[in-house]
């Protein structure tokens, strides 16, 4: 919760996170468009009762990758079949008021036991937020939000996650 002048952009976001292990550039070149993308798809709109909604949801497919070690070639997955998804919805309380929801997931298939080792399999994390200008010239704003996150996968990859980034290598996370 904080006090902020109505110009501060205080939406409440889920923070960014390091890619995790395998989540390097793609070859995009196998594509002519570029786009390695099974679907998407992004909805927005407007209830009658005021509120604005909006999801997004992308399912990005499975990759691998060509590598060559000692004279044989193996093809190792590198990326899951993984689904993103993000709701967010608000409603404005009059001209001095406003909460929101917002929710985000991420589900991956994890059958490759290499893959499990390094990735979570499930992350959703949940939040509710809301703000009252303290004045009618909408100057001053009150905000505050609560979030909580739940997580899934092997006790490796939790613990990948709980270290800070500067203990891992320097390869992509």
């Amino acid at each position: 919760m904080g006090l902020l002048p109505a110009g501060a952009d205080a939406l409440l976001q889920p923070p960014r996170r390091p890619r995790a292990a395998g989540q390097g550039q793609r070859d995009l070149g196998r594509h002519a468009d570029g786009d390695d993308d099974p679907g998407r798809c992004k909805v927005v709109g407007r209830t009658r009762k005021g509120w604005t909604l909006g999801a997004l949801e992308a399912v990005t497919g499975r990759e691998h990758a060509r590598v060559s070690s000692g004279g044989e070639i193996t093809e190792p997955a590198v990326e899951p079949l993984t689904s993103y998804t993000v709701l967010r919805a608000q409603r404005e309380l009059g001209r001095r008021a406003g909460i929101g929801v917002l929710g985000t997931a991420v589900f991956r298939d994890l059958s490759d036991p290499a893959l499990a080792a390094s990735l979570t399999g499930r992350a959703v994390m949940i939040g509710a937020d809301g703000h009252y200008f303290l004045d009618r010239g909408r100057q001053w704003v009150v905000h505050g939000g609560i979030a909580g996150s739940s997580v899934h996968g092997s006790t490796q990859a939790i613990t990948r996650l709980q270290k800070p980034s500067s203990a891992t290598s320097s390869a992509p996370t």
